[in-house]
């Protein structure tokens, strides 16, 4: 049975363009194999923004992901945001 490696983490975010934030999340600990990574936003205003938001994990890799916070009407620019993400795979 292959064992399985829990890590994860928060961070905030670098505003991109008006569309959507990125960050750069680098795993404490490479992976064997790629893992199984979820990412949410956290510590989001109080207004009626936050009810259009998203956020999505791309580029996943054995050291680490890319993660997107995104708003479709554009209105992203002036908020600010912290991702929370954890990440599940074997570990060398």
């Amino acid at each position: 049975m292959k064992k399985q490696y829990v890590q994860s983490g928060r961070a905030s975010t670098q505003n991109v363009n008006g569309y959507f934030r990125e960050i750069q999340i680098t795993f404490p600990k490479a992976y064997k194999t790629i893992p199984t990574v979820v990412a949410s936003l956290i510590s989001v205003q109080t207004d009626s923004i936050t009810v259009r938001l998203g956020c999505s994990v791309r580029d996943i890799s054995t050291t680490g992901c890319k993660v997107y916070a995104m708003d479709p009407e554009g209105n992203i620019t002036s908020q600010g945001y912290m991702i929370t993400w954890i990440a599940v795979g074997e570990i060398n």
